[in-house]
């Protein structure tokens, strides 16, 4: 009863229009133009520089880095230039119990390849847990390596609202039911879990194909002063996610965070 009303009032309130956000896909016709899965490391490198040359005001990569590849240093250097790009932390696995006040222990943390690690703005975990019914309604605010609880990464989302935000990683704070960004202030559950609000059923969100990024087909001034994410959408390459809006079908990752972050 509780998830029925609490996706009611989701679905009821939801503003189905967006103000920051855009999702740089990487779909089927980027990945027919610019060559398979996956790509080598400088075509990531191209993205960020146009993006960031653009004027975006965030750059989140929904991508998983952690193996080192030719083409890091490339990376890196577009990375480290733009001091705004957030990467992924990511878990083999979760034991599937959330710490009090701090998030889920995994483990072991999946961290991007050492030179790009190095060069990000900010990392961010993109674990995301499931309710009783299979629905993602919540995620952990943060997580923590279990061999090493201090070494503690927030939400893929939160990391790149406080970048967008200018807020610094040492700003994000947590206390009992409550995350603090700056000066904003999140309420959070029983269990320090982050509640989505989401915007709308799939595809509220703006995107973009990364090819015509590259390509030049969209015009710089789209992105000046936005929050891009850069995450697959391309068939049988894509993770996806019920949602309240589960009628209208899989939700992608990449538009999941583009929520938490809205």
């Amino acid at each position: 009863m509780q998830y029925w009303v609490t996706d009611s009032w989701t679905r009821v309130t939801a503003r189905h229009h967006t103000r920051d956000v855009i999702i740089a896909a990487i779909d089927e016709n980027s990945i027919g133009i610019l060559g398979p899965w996956p790509w080598p490391r400088e075509l990531y490198a191209r993205l960020v520089r146009v993006l960031s040359g653009a004027g975006a005001r965030a750059i989140g990569l929904d991508l998983i880095l952690d193996r080192p590849r030719p083409g890091d240093s490339i990376l890196a250097a577009a990375i480290s230039a733009s001091k705004r790009v957030v990467l992924t932390v990511s878990a083999d696995e979760n034991i599937g119990h959330l710490m009090d006040g701090e998030g889920l222990y995994v483990e072991h943390v999946i961290l991007p390849s050492p030179s790009l690690a190095e060069a990000a703005g900010s990392l961010g975990h993109i674990a995301l847990i499931y309710d009783g019914d299979g629905v993602i309604r919540h995620l952990p605010t943060f997580i923590s390596d279990i061999s090493d609880q201090k070494r503690i990464f927030p939400a893929f989302g939160i990391a790149v609202a406080a970048v967008a935000a200018n807020i610094d990683r040492h700003e994000i704070l947590l206390s009992p039911k409550r995350l603090k960004l700056g000066d904003m202030i999140i309420p959070l559950d029983q269990q320090d879990r982050l509640w989505i609000r989401y915007q709308g059923e799939p595809g509220s969100f703006p995107s973009v194909s990364a090819a015509d990024v590259l390509t030049g087909r969209i015009p710089r001034e789209v992105f000046r002063d936005k929050v891009v994410l850069i995450g697959v959408t391309s068939t049988g390459l894509a993770d996806s996610w019920t949602t309240p809006f589960a009628s209208s079908g899989g939700m992608y990752g990449a538009e999941v965070h583009a929520n938490i972050v809205e």
